[in-house]
């Protein structure tokens, strides 16, 4: 059997969150200072990838100077709005070796469990760019 995940809710008039086991809060709801659930699944996307992408990178042997994400959802036009499309646009800095580091981020994308799970419901596409 795989590992529990556990999180909790607790929803008070304008206070809503979601909270882990370590009792580490994030807001949630409708307001400008809230996370809303798509927020929370595409940034549950970027850091699944990212973990994945370093544990790869790492037993490669390739280094970076920082990885920036960039991920947009398009969801369906129906009354369950699952997504359908969903673009993961990522930038490298200081790349020991370009070539290497997409392919590392090539096999990130098929042991990502989130991105896997995303690309059940989602047609996904990504695309690396290196810079300076």
């Amino acid at each position: 059997m795989g590992a529990m995940q556990h999180m909790r809710a607790r929803f008070v008039k304008d206070d809503w969150k979601v909270i882990n086991d370590r009792d580490q809060s994030i807001a949630i709801g409708p307001g400008n200072e809230q996370f809303a659930p798509y927020d929370l699944l595409l940034g549950a996307l970027e850091s699944c990838l990212y973990a994945t992408f370093t544990e790869v990178a790492e037993k490669m042997k390739e280094t970076y100077a920082f990885v920036e994400f960039d991920v947009t959802g398009i969801k369906r036009d129906e009354d369950v709005a699952t997504l359908e499309r969903c673009s993961v646009e990522v930038t490298i800095s200081g790349a020991s070796h370009q070539k290497k580091l997409t392919k590392a981020f090539d096999v990130a994308t098929r042991y990502c469990s989130v991105y896997q799970t995303i690309s059940q419901v989602a047609q996904m596409s990504w695309e690396v760019t290196f810079i300076d």
